[in-house]
């Protein structure tokens, strides 16, 4: 084998089922890991063309129900981006002597996926991480608890958990499968130049980072260990998530996902309830709100051991996506914007996010946002909510 698949997803199935340990993951003209093929150790089986879950189907579910939810552990909701959906159903797993798995960042600013196995693992899993994560060996030892009979629950974006179920080539009554509707992947090498960036104008190391801390109503949160004291930032003027909220630095399949459409990859889906203030006034929403679609048996058993967990309105994936345009189509490709976003990242003689950085213009909105105290901020946005 010399070719996989001209849409690579970096979900490293291929990687985790190959015999021979004959591909490997390197970072392409953008910093995304894609698959490579030795052809020394190749012995044209073929079974890595056959597992990628871009060149094969995988099964998706029409929604059966559909809940506006919140997570009643105060502590699950306060360190989630949403509803704190996620960790609650975690803890749920955890209850049962289960094993989660999600995203954390490493020592070095990687976002990867990591095994909880006790309710302290779980903290590091929480809130979004706007950049691609790494499913290292994950897929491997997901089998390996799913063949010692423990519960699994695994959480992660439409082609991750797609990765999953086609490594694993059957389906496990101890398995269940969280996917989030995404917007798209930003490039690890961006986010890590982003963090470098973000330590050279701060003179000081980062040790924690938020992309939705609900610290002061929903924004950037860090913290340097030059000092100890936490930081926050307005997102509209931060260039990174700028970008990302733009939707040109995502990895060039996202613009063509096959998973963000209403039939969905995971037992349970997750996102977001934007709007959820007009569709549902009188829901406690000012603390985080998310949508739960619950796509499977499987999922509507979890829902149904857990719902008691959660203050719940039904809804219908109409109101849901109304507010949410990922839920039925992926995000568009702008190729003014997009098509040399990327260009020279992979040269480490150039300051490139630097660059970047410079020739970044915030809006004239953004900036004055960026004078006004955090608390007068969040004190604007539930008057309009409020008046609207």
């Amino acid at each position: 084998m010399d070719f996989i698949t001209s849409v690579c997803t970096g979900c490293r199935a291929c990687e985790q089922i190959c015999p021979q340990k004959a591909i490997s993951f390197n970072p392409d003209e953008a910093g995304f890991f894609t698959a490579v093929i030795d052809q020394n150790k190749c012995i044209d089986c073929k079974l890595c063309l056959k597992t990628c879950p871009q060149n094969n189907h995988v099964q998706l579910n029409n929604p059966q129900k559909i809940f506006a939810a919140q997570s009643k552990n105060v502590f699950f909701l306060k360190k989630s981006a949403s509803g704190g959906i996620f960790a609650t159903f975690a803890k749920s797993v955890l209850d049962e002597k289960g094993i989660v798995y999600g995203v954390k960042y490493d020592n070095e600013w990687n976002a990867v996926f990591s095994r909880a196995t006790k309710e302290e693992d779980l903290v590091p899993l929480l809130s979004s991480k706007y950049v691609q994560a790494n499913t290292q060996n994950s897929f491997l030892n997901v089998k390996k608890n799913l063949q010692e009979n423990k519960k699994v629950l695994y959480c992660g974006t439409g082609c991750q958990i797609a990765g999953l179920k086609s490594f694993l080539k059957r389906d496990y009554s101890n398995l269940l499968t969280i996917d989030i509707v995404c917007h798209g992947v930003a490039s690890p090498v961006f986010f890590k130049k982003y963090i470098q960036w973000k330590e050279k104008k701060e003179s000081g190391k980062i040790s924690f980072y938020n992309f939705r801390s609900k610290a002061n109503g929903w924004g950037l949160e860090y913290e340097y260990e030059i000092n100890g004291k936490r930081k926050t930032a307005i997102n509209s003027i931060d260039p990174y998530y700028f970008s990302f909220l733009k939707g040109y630095s995502y990895r060039e399949c996202c613009y063509g996902c096959n998973y963000s459409k209403p039939q969905r990859c995971g037992d349970i889906t997750i996102c977001d309830y934007w709007g959820i203030e007009k569709e549902h006034p009188k829901f406690p929403y000012d603390k985080g709100a998310s949508a739960v679609l619950i796509n499977t048996v499987k999922g509507l058993s979890l829902w149904n051991e857990s719902s008691n967990l959660f203050t719940v309105e039904e809804t219908t994936f109409e109101q849901v996506a109304k507010y949410n345009e990922n839920l039925y189509r992926p995000t568009q490709r702008n190729s003014i914007l997009r098509d040399n976003f990327y260009k020279g990242i992979m040269d480490n003689d150039s300051d490139w996010f630097s660059s970047f950085a410079n020739n970044f213009k915030p809006s004239l909105a953004g900036r004055v946002k960026a004078l006004m105290p955090s608390k007068l901020l969040h004190f604007l946005k539930k008057l309009k909510k409020c008046l609207t």
